[in-house]
Parts: C-alpha cells; structure tokens; sequence
C-alpha cells in the first residue's frame, strides 16, 4: 500500500520533517477485512471450544494433572490423584506428614475440589504404571514430592469420538491422541 507523506516545518528551527503515515481510508479497509475474517471465524472457534464435551473434559484432565504436580512438589510428602470413574471426577488429596511430636491421628490432609467430567464423557479405559487396565472403581495414583508418578494412559469417549492423554513418568507435558491407546501400541512407537 502506499504511504502518504506529511511536510511539517518547524517554527523553532525552521527544518522541514517528513513523517510517513496510512491514510484514513486505508485503516478502514484494513480494519474492515479484519471484522470480515472475526465474524467468519468466531463462531466456529466458539463452536469446537464449548461445545466439544470431549476436548473439554481432557483438557480438565491436563489441568488437574498439571495441577497435581504442582501441589505434590510443593508438599513434603507427595499427593494422590484418585480417578472415580463411577462418578466420572478427578480429585487429589496431599497428606500432610505429622508435625514433630504430633501423633499420627492429628494430621489433616488436604483435599482439592474434584473436576468432573462432561456428562456425555465417560473414561473408557485407564492404563497406570503396571500395565493393568482398569475399568470401575476408584483409581489412587500416587504422585512423589518431585512431581512424578507412574506412566498413565486415560481413554475417554463420547460414544462417537475416543480421546487418549498420555502422561509419562519424567515429562511433564501430556499427548493427546485422537482415539483410543494401549501399553501395547506405545510399546511399537
């Protein structure tokens, strides 16, 4: 596009300074094209992003795990994640070791809300460390004081769609396949 240029001319020192600019009706056609891109993208954007019980619940899980981590580093003692996979919700508790001289008994643990997962969502299967699928119940996984737990693979669907996260021991980030995951098939990659 081209720019317009500006003459001004100081009354002080008399020099002449150029300054370079866009024009009025280029800023408007700009941000016209701009609103156009918004209004065709927004609602679809909007769409995936709510709508989407899947994508959504596994992005809570991500979040608690995250979440998790951060709260077993920051204890003396580690937490547990536990998996309720009859009420389909995720929570963590950090027991608090007893203080010098306090029994056992007088120790709180800290519990944390509990994430629950879209109602069309459902964990279809969950594969922790040794392996073992595990498909009622509720699941404890233990996470040490540096944030680490055992391997864990999470497959969640909708009834149409299937979602894997796949945690490792050491990384902290967590993979999002696009269906379903076993030890087996990690185990060919």
């Amino acid at each position: 596009m081209p720019q317009s240029t500006i003459h001004l001319r100081t009354r002080s020192t008399g020099l002449v300074i150029s300054e370079r600019g866009f024009t009025l009706l280029e800023l408007l056609v700009v941000l016209t094209l701009i609103a156009i891109m918004l209004a065709l993208s927004v609602p679809a954007f909007r769409t995936s992003l709510f709508t989407d019980q899947l994508r959504q619940s596994a992005r809570s899980i991500i979040g608690i795990l995250h979440e998790v981590r951060q709260a077993a580093t920051g204890s003396r003692s580690g937490c547990y994640l536990d998996i309720d996979l009859g009420e389909n919700q995720l929570s963590y508790t950090c027991p608090q070791p007893p203080a010098q001289g306090e029994d056992l008994q007088s120790s709180e643990d800290t519990p944390a809300p509990a994430v629950k997962l879209g109602p069309a969502v459902r964990v279809s299967s969950l594969w922790s460390g040794d392996d073992n699928s595990v498909a009622s119940g509720t699941v404890s996984l233990w996470v040490n004081q540096n944030g680490q737990m055992d391997r864990l693979i999470i497959n969640l669907t909708d009834g149409e769609k299937e979602l894997a996260l796949i945690s490792s021991v050491f990384v902290a980030e967590i993979r999002l396949e696009d269906k379903a995951v076993s030890p087996a098939e990690l185990e060919q990659d």
